[in-house]
């Protein structure tokens, strides 16, 4: 979800991913929230919807090893 920056902290964001939970609920589904911790809005828009910590994970990446000469 993003949201231009010109529009930012009106509830848009909320209001879209509330309609999509909605929607996926009308359909039964069950959906999962995630996102970057440092991503302040979209946790804000998590707890704003009802939405709770549950996990964690860590991402790593690994760098390629240039040959040795």
């Amino acid at each position: 979800m993003l949201t231009h920056p010109e529009f930012r902290g009106a509830g848009h964001g909320t209001a879209v991913v509330r309609a999509v939970i909605a929607d996926a609920w009308s359909n039964g589904k069950l959906l999962l929230y995630q996102t970057l911790e440092s991503n302040e809005a979209a946790v804000r828009i998590a707890f704003a919807l009802g939405y709770q910590r549950y996990g964690s994970h860590v991402a790593v990446r690994l760098k390629r090893e240039t040959p040795h000469a």
